[in-house]
């Protein structure tokens, strides 16, 4: 009850923003069976505390298979210390099968997401690492929205072929003769003559038809937010998690003019993703500046609605995230996230905003850090 209390004062006192970046609502399930004629509040109050264990087993299910096989590494520490991370917890249902003497409660446990994804980053294995040791890894992430679409009307192509065939047939047939008569000094003259003909006309005319449709996908332009909050709060998930983060422009001015984040830009506002000339140059500029990983993504914000359950402003944001390993002559994608959807809520359209664009990156770069620690990389 102490927590429920505090989880409604810390709502009241902070406002949506704490509670849309920091709280995740999860349902928390346990049974236990009991020996005796009937459960005790003892046992009752053990079945409370594996329902919360199992809303943590829940949540980080739920993040990912990426989360979820680094939660081994935190699981003991979060489960000895479970106060930490619970804000609050409600019943939804609780049954006694009294003839089976056992005893099964659901609850709706109010999770503290933030306190519980920064154990999964501090317990990465190059969050133990010494910092003159630790990997550097370059960033670039854009925030956008779209400022215009172009669609484009089918076209349909016909196409008509004709053939015309005629077939002539004909003969001719002449037979004469002619005769001459002498009697009695008179010339009598005589003829016969046969004449055949025959003809005959064939023709024909084939038409064949046909055609085809040329569809062509819209064509967005995008607009680029600007947001103080996105490379900060990246450069400090990466830096939380083990890793150095430098964002890409302190890496440019010592790149030679490969990395050109006025280029990146400028392909973001007319595509989804960016040319793979842009990306060798990266890889180039990576090399050059002796910085073995590089991530690159968008943010990309859709309009503005409002929730139906609080009258808020809710912003979504859709990611699509990439890690490559740039120290080879190839570069290789060695972590991508997305395209995943977050959220946030807010009394106006900007803090709704802010909200989802640093719930958006925070979920981002614990995700790309949980694999890269799946491959052991420090």
């Amino acid at each position: 009850m102490k927590r429920i209390a505090l989880f409604l004062a810390l709502s009241a006192v902070y406002g949506v923003s704490y509670a849309n970046g920091g709280i995740e609502n999860v349902q928390g399930l346990a049974s236990i069976t009991y020996s005796g004629h009937r459960i005790n509040s003892q046992e009752k109050q053990q079945a409370f505390l594996n329902a919360e264990k199992n809303a943590i087993v829940r949540y980080y299910a739920k993040e990912g298979d990426s989360s979820t096989a680094n939660f081994s590494s935190v699981e003991q520490s979060v489960m000895n210390n479970i106060s930490n991370y619970i804000l609050g917890a409600s019943v939804i249902s609780q049954v006694d099968h009294k003839s089976l003497h056992m005893y099964q409660i659901s609850l709706q446990v109010q999770l503290n997401s933030s306190l519980l994804d920064n154990a999964i980053k501090s317990a990465s294995s190059a969050g133990k690492t010494p910092g003159y040791q630790k990997a550097k890894i370059g960033f670039f992430f854009v925030a956008r929205r779209v400022e215009s679409a172009r669609d484009y009307e089918v076209r349909n192509y016909q196409r008509t072929e004709d053939s015309y065939h005629q077939n002539l047939a004909g003969g001719k047939t002449n037979e004469g003769n002619e005769t001459q008569n002498l009697n009695g000094g008179s010339i009598g003259v005589g003829s016969n003559d046969l004449r055949t003909e025959k003809f005959s006309d064939r023709t024909s005319d084939t038409q064949q038809s046909g055609g085809s449709h040329l569809r062509q996908a819209t064509k967005y332009r995008y607009q680029l937010l600007t947001s103080q909050n996105l490379s900060t709060e990246f450069e400090g998930d990466f830096s939380q998690a083990g890793f150095t983060g430098i964002p890409a422009a302190f890496i440019a001015p010592k790149s030679n003019g490969l990395l050109n984040i006025e280029e990146i830009k400028t392909e973001y506002k007319t595509g989804r993703n960016i040319k793979p000339n842009t990306l060798a140059n990266i890889a180039n500029a990576m090399q050059l500046v002796q910085i073995p990983y590089f991530a690159i993504g968008s943010l990309n914000v859709g309009l503005p609605i409002t929730d139906p359950n609080t009258g808020l402003k809710e912003v979504t944001v859709s990611v699509d995230a990439t890690i490559y390993n740039v120290e080879s002559q190839f570069p290789s994608v060695i972590s991508a996230v997305g395209p995943e959807q977050f959220s946030g809520l807010g009394p106006t359209q900007q803090v709704a905003l802010t909200n989802a664009i640093k719930n958006a990156a925070n979920k981002t770069a614990l995700d790309l850090v949980s694999r890269l620690n799946e491959q052991s990389v420090n």
